[in-house]
């Protein structure tokens, strides 16, 4: 049986909602338990397991009995799908004044919690601090992932999350950083009349997001601001599905269209028909892979765009 129970005492709990991906999140853990936090520090690893059906209580199971880390081990299971309510379920439960979310599909550096630590010390006055978070690439990925000239995907199979060498605030019209890349003071978090979104993202295996970028939304609204250390690294799987065009497709689409209702946006508008027009007769007549298949991106893009028009309400 998994042990929810709080500790005496915690400063820092590190956030890990899952979702039927046991041996991931196994590494995921490993790496995390391989740093050594500081002595005078006490963390605690808060698994939420959401409505699984694999052996990822049974493998958590097993870790909490042999845990001989200087973490503590939390579990806590939320039978409803929907990765929002499994962060919120960690954020009610948590006693620490920081949270660090991490997502299961990622490993962190050795130093994390150190740098994490160091991180909070030195930017006393902003709420959310997030670090830099590359793919794990290992030379068997699509051509088009490296593109940074003119047919880049901005839309990312893979989280990226690179502001290069200097520790710097990171505004609100730049990239925000993904959901598994933020440490959170509690402080923010009370001052926000609602957490994450039940509403938005995943749902066990959708490919609908937003959650994160809706919940930094409204953090900002609170007075909440980002800080990039570059020093914080964790490296993301690289699961070569999603590098595969039908899956690249629906993610643009399922992306644009919740951005899009995010950011309550207007009705339809002439510009997405003439983009959409635009865009098919480029994909049409282009020759190179990653000129087509950049099109082939837009289209999807700008196609979930107008359906969000549409069901604007």
């Amino acid at each position: 049986m998994t042990d929810g129970s709080r500790p005496d005492r915690c400063d820092i709990s590190i956030v890990i909602c899952t979702h039927d991906r046991a041996t991931v999140l196994e590494k995921s853990l490993s790496c995390l338990l391989s740093c050594d936090p500081p002595s005078h520090t006490a963390v605690e690893l808060l698994v939420v397991a959401n409505a699984c059906q694999d052996d990822t209580l049974q493998m958590l199971d097993a870790l909490q009995q042999s845990n001989a880390s200087n973490f503590v081990i939390r579990v806590l299971v939320e039978p409803r799908p929907g990765k929002s309510r499994a962060l919120n379920l960690a954020i009610q439960q948590s006693t620490a004044p920081v949270l660090c979310f991490v997502d299961d599909d990622q490993h962190v550096e050795v130093e994390f919690i150190q740098t994490v630590i160091r991180a909070l010390g030195h930017s006393p006055d902003y709420g959310i601090i997030c670090g830099f978070l590359m793919p794990e690439w290992d030379g068997t990925e699509a051509d088009w992932v490296h593109e940074q000239g003119q047919y880049y995907i901005p839309i990312r199979a893979i989280p990226e999350y690179n502001k290069g060498p200097d520790i710097r605030e990171i505004k609100p019209d730049e990239q925000q950083p993904s959901g598994g890349n933020i440490t959170l003071r509690r402080s923010l978090l009370d001052r926000m009349p609602m957490h994450f979104d039940v509403d938005v993202g995943p749902q066990g295996r959708t490919l609908e997001g937003g959650e994160d970028h809706d919940f930094l939304l409204r953090a900002r609204q609170q007075g909440g601001k980002i800080i990039y250390h570059p020093a914080i690294r964790q490296w993301h799987i690289v699961q070569h599905e999603r590098l595969k065009t039908a899956y690249m497709l629906k993610k643009a689409f399922h992306r644009s269209y919740v951005s899009f209702q995010l950011h309550r946006a207007h009705r339809i508008k002439p510009y997405m028909i003439r983009s959409l027009l635009s865009h098919t007769l480029k994909c049409l007549f282009s020759f190179g892979h990653n000129r087509r298949f950049y099109y082939m991106i837009r289209i999807a893009a700008v196609s979930g765009e107008i359906k969000a028009a549409f069901d604007f309400k």
